[in-house]
């Protein structure tokens, strides 16, 4: 779940066209503020919704769920905006811990790709309706496909090499009282064999109650070497999370209000106590264990950090005594790799964008 969950900003908000020129999303967000503190979203749709069929209702769906080119797109855009908003919002929190030269060298690798991130470029098609029929029970189901063309860099030639992938769901959808289809189940398959689907509806519910739930971060604790260099995971990189969920979360009321009409009350009902349970169940992270504290370069100190797991390397924090406490100067990961000799082993790497270090 958890990669779902890291995803969510990017993929918790897409779309499909009804009669749109190329290019133009389904929906769009209207931006404002400069801060988290500040920041608004407002929703706006430009694809038209039509209940008075079930094939209207699930298009509405996809328009505004199925992350098509011109929805991301659109996205990145937001994303950066995102971005500037958190760092801001950051500012005064990065120089209580980090030293003027730490901070600059985020500022100078924030853009940083992983190496590889462009080898493999996907992009969504719109969703289309591919048939429908009528059960005994009076269900309409709705058949959809969404094509994903791949264009993938090959690790030898450096050539590139294109293909597609189809992504086929069906949709349940009942007549209501009030003349409107809305939908009772969501599955994917592959046009025979179907098997149950998460609703975007339910993404966003987890991401309100998370937000919701956001406990204080701790302030950085600067007395102490160790001190500091656990700071920067418990209170800064903890910090960047909790801004990254608060301002991801500003849209979401609004995206609910087109989303839940679309559903029954016992399917919006249902993904609530979905989303209630993940929760519920949601592991704490364990905090990272300090292996050794030991003298570097320049004066500075070395905290080194555990491995979180059997695949992921230990991590060094440079710390330096200021007249202000003590500072985060730096830091590198250890990650697997061969030398030289073509011998595996772990590999000593720089990370400059110290909150790229969350993830390891």
């Amino acid at each position: 779940m958890r990669a779902c969950l890291i995803a969510l900003p990017i993929l918790l908000f897409a779309a499909l066209a009804g009669a749109q020129q190329p290019g133009t999303p389904p929906f769009e967000w209207k931006l404002t503020g400069d801060t988290v503190e500040n920041f608004k979203m407002e929703f706006v749709a430009h694809h038209a919704t039509d209940q008075t069929t079930a094939k209207g209702t699930v298009l509405a769906y996809a328009a505004f769920t199925d992350n098509r080119a011109s929805t991301a797109e659109m996205m990145k855009t937001v994303g950066r905006k995102w971005d500037k908003a958190v760092r801001k919002s950051l500012g005064k929190y990065e120089k209580e811990l980090l030293t003027a030269a730490a901070i600059q060298a985020i500022d100078d690798h924030e853009d940083d790709k992983a190496p590889g991130a462009d080898d493999v470029v996907k992009t969504m098609g719109e969703t289309t309706v591919t048939g429908e029929e009528t059960d005994k029970n009076g269900t309409r189901w709705v058949a959809t496909k969404q094509n994903i063309d791949i264009r993938q860099r090959q690790p030898k030639t450096g050539k590139w090499s294109e293909s597609r992938q189809e992504l086929k769901r069906r949709f349940a959808c009942k007549l209501g009282n009030d003349g409107k289809w809305r939908i009772v189940k969501i599955q994917q398959g592959d046009g025979t064999n179907w098997q149950d689907d998460y609703s975007m509806l339910l993404f966003i519910l987890y991401a309100q109650k998370l937000d919701a739930a956001a406990k204080s971060v701790p302030a950085a604790a600067t007395d102490t070497a160790k001190g500091a260099a656990k700071s920067l995971f418990e209170s800064l990189l903890a910090r960047r999370a909790q801004l990254d969920n608060s301002v991801h979360a500003k849209g979401l009321d609004d995206w609910l209000k087109v989303l839940k009409p679309l559903f029954t009350s016992e399917y919006v009902k249902d993904q609530d106590e979905q989303a209630a349970a993940w929760i519920k169940q949601k592991a704490t992270e364990k905090p990272r264990e300090v292996e050794s504290v030991n003298d570097g370069e320049g004066g500075t100190k070395v905290v080194k950090f555990k491995p979180r797991d059997q695949w992921t390397g230990a991590i060094e924090v440079l710390v330096k005594k200021t007249d202000d406490g003590w500072r985060v100067t730096g830091a590198r990961f250890y990650e697997l790799g061969s030398n030289e000799k073509g011998k595996i082993g772990w590999i000593e790497c720089d990370e400059p964008n110290l909150y790229k270090l969350a993830g390891r």
